[in-house]
């Protein structure tokens, strides 16, 4: 039975951007061109389609409730988040094409294609942004931090028995409890001070200790001392020689070429 169709062929000229004999042609084979289900499913078949259909059907794979936040964070946070929520939205879309009653097998491959273009994004993205903050120092891997706290706890542990030996003597001379807090207290401040002083003697290469982390564990150092990066920095210096002059003669030149380079 030959398909009769609702409208003049000049309709689906300008709905498809299909030429007239190709218009003609779809109708000679029966394309459904009145049912936009049929139609879209008919799509899926075809291996090339006018411009304008494509920008159609794609148009119609977008999810209705996909609506941005316009007042979300600017920045590469801002679009990792967007980017998050859109893939969730697509999701859902497909989800839904998948259950949908009955069945539309064009608008389940728009979906699954939208969805798993913007999830490559979403991962590709995300790779960046761990990247670039890695980069800049705003990330660090645990193992990393691990060390860090581990090569801290190993400077307060020797600075501790260091002082220690010091302290023997002139607590044990000592008859006054609250000079003896008072001793005391000024040697805790200090043997921290030098395990911050340990941890900057590192530098960026040769551990990877980041100067806003030395600063992040000296900071509450600043209510008691004056000075006190150019006091760690100072002890550093004194930690990194005495380093070098048991390593041997030849470390240190290398040593400040790590450094050097670490700084530019």
């Amino acid at each position: 039975m030959k398909t009769r169709y609702q409208h003049p062929q000049a309709h689906y000229v300008a709905t498809t951007g299909a030429s007239l004999s190709t218009v003609k042609r779809w109708q000679k084979s029966g394309v459904p061109l009145d049912d936009p289900d049929a139609l879209a499913h008919w799509a899926t078949t075809q291996k090339s389609l006018p411009l304008a259909m494509r920008e159609r059907f794609a148009r119609e794979a977008v999810p209705k409730n996909l609506i941005m936040d316009v007042d979300l964070a600017q920045g590469a946070a801002g679009a990792l988040r967007r980017l998050e929520e859109a893939e969730a939205t697509h999701f859902a879309d497909y989800q839904d094409a998948i259950k949908a009653d009955p069945p539309n097998p064009a608008r389940i491959k728009a979906a699954r294609e939208a969805w798993l273009k913007i999830g490559d994004s979403l991962r590709r993205y995300d790779l960046l942004v761990e990247q670039n903050r890695r980069d800049s120092g705003d990330l660090m891997p645990r193992a990393q931090v691990e060390q860090v706290v581990r090569a801290f706890t190993w400077y307060l542990r020797i600075a501790g028995q260091q002082a220690c030996i010091s302290l023997a003597g002139r607590l044990a001379a000592e008859a006054n409890p609250a000079a003896c807090n008072q001793l005391l207290t000024e040697v805790l401040w200090e043997q921290i001070l030098t395990a911050c002083a340990g941890l900057a003697s590192h530098g960026q290469k040769e551990m990877e200790v980041p100067e806003w982390l030395v600063k992040a564990f000296s900071h509450d150092l600043n209510n008691v001392f004056s000075d006190v990066d150019q006091v760690i920095e100072s002890r550093a210096a004194t930690i990194r020689a005495g380093i070098d002059a048991i390593a041997g003669p030849g470390s240190a030149p290398k040593r400040r070429r790590r450094r050097e380079t670490a700084s530019k």
